[in-house]
This record gives C-alpha cells, structure tokens and sequence, in this order.
C-alpha cells in the first residue's frame, strides 16, 4: 500500500512539475475555492449583520476550509520536494556522490573494458567521479609494500 501510495505521489509530482497548464489551472482554482470557502464562512457567521465569531466551530466552511489548508499544505509540500530534489544536482559533492552511488558499477564496467583495450588515456572522462590516478598509486604502493 505504501508502495502504491509513493507511486501515486511520483505520478503527481511529474505532472505538477512538467506542466505549467496544470500549476495555472492548480492556482486558478485555488483562488476560486478559497473565496468560495472564505464567503460561505462569512455568511454561515453573519447573524443581523454582525459577525459571530462564536459559532465558528459550528459551521460547516470552518470543517471545508481546514480540509482545504491540508490540501493545499500538501500541494505545497510536493512543489517543495520536487524542486529541492532538483536543486541538490546544482550542488557538485552531491552530484558526484549520486553518481558515483548509482552509476559505480556501469562506470567501473566500461573503465574496465577501456583498460584491457588499452585505453587509458579515455579514462578522464569520468575523473570528477572517481580517481583513477590515485586507485592506481594505491594499487603501485600496495605492490611495492610487498617486495
């Protein structure tokens, strides 16, 4: 079920983010609700033109506005992740280790096969990644310890 539930956020949160139809439309209709809701609470309050603060708990708009905020906080709270999961890739350290902990092996695999080609040289481009040089140095000193 959580499994699910995540899928179903990832789903919104693709949307939410590729579209700029549907954050216009999102915002639109928020307005639109919120002055609906905000009228309906004034109204429900209004007794002989004065405002009964009292009876706020007793109408049904205070119920409709507080599920309304929940709502809204949860829209927010998508915009937020997507956007802050995007700006951790401006950071470097950050990309380098999400790099290094989902590409790792696909890396060492191709390093691989350019070493036994004798391809070295081709190694730089992945040396923001993982340094060679210094996995070969420690792989040098490691063999001269032994002699």
């Amino acid at each position: 079920m959580s499994r699910n539930k995540k899928s179903i956020e990832n789903k919104i949160k693709k949307l939410i983010s590729e579209s700029p139809f549907f954050q216009t439309i999102t915002f639109g209709s928020s307005v639109i609700i919120s002055g609906i809701l905000c009228g309906a609470f004034v109204n429900e309050l209004t007794v002989n033109n004065k405002v009964q603060w009292l009876n706020a708990y007793k109408v049904l708009p205070t119920y409709l506005i507080a599920i309304y905020l929940i709502i809204v906080y949860w829209y927010t709270k998508l915009l937020y992740e997507e956007r802050t999961e995007i700006m951790k890739f401006a950071d470097n350290d950050y990309f380098a280790a999400y790099a290094r902990r989902e590409l790792l092996l696909e890396i060492l695999l191709k390093s691989r096969e350019l070493i036994r080609e004798n391809r070295t040289n081709e190694l730089t481009q992945f040396k923001d990644i993982i340094d060679f040089e210094s996995l070969l140095n420690h792989e040098k000193n490691k063999g001269q310890d032994k002699s």
